[in-house]
Order: C-alpha cells, then sequence, then structure tokens
C-alpha cells in the first residue's frame, strides 16, 4: 500500500483521521515541511522497533555511564524550572 504524504500542517489539522486510516491499512505516513520529508509515521505492529543509523533512539541502553550524570541532568533541569526570566540574544 503506498506511503500517505502530508505537511505538517496537514498532519496537525487532520491527525485523528490520518492515524486512523494508516492503522487500517497499514501505510506509512510521510510529514513533509516545505516539500521536504522530515518525519516517518509507521503503523504500530507489535514488534520492537529497530533505530535507524544515528540518532536518540540508536542510543538507548547503549550509555553504562548515564547513571553516573543523571543526578547532575536533574539539578540542571530543576534549576532551569525556577527560572522566570531568561535573557535571550536575537
Amino acid at each position: 500500500m503506498a506511503d500517505i504524504t502530508v505537511s505538517v500542517a496537514e498532519f496537525k489539522a487532520r491527525l485523528s483521521q490520518i492515524l486512523t486510516e494508516s492503522r487500517s491499512f497499514g501505510r506509512t505516513i510521510v510529514i513533509t515541511s516545505r516539500k521536504k520529508p522530515i518525519a516517518t509515521v509507521v503503523p504500530y505492529t507489535g514488534e520492537p522497533i529497530q533505530p535507524g543509523p544515528g540518532g536518540l533512539a540508536s542510543l538507548a541502553g547503549t550509555w553504562d555511564a548515564l547513571e553516573e550524570i543523571s543526578d547532575d541532568v536533574d539539578s540542571a533541569y530543576q534549576s532551569r524550572q525556577l527560572d522566570t526570566y531568561r535573557e535571550v540574544s536575537l
């Protein structure tokens, strides 16, 4: 079955309908921005997702040192939540 290609705007506007069609007919959805593909949504089959080359998904379960920095990451995240104003350069 052919892929469904939609723009980000159309995907947002028709999300439920597009996902239902993808699931019902087993179609892959290609989401585009300015006519260039930026993401793919595939119907769920119940099988584990195999990450492609690169990207954050490829790191899942591979970084043993994550425990060593988790407290630092939590601390940084919590301190960002307390900020009410940050200077942003334009």
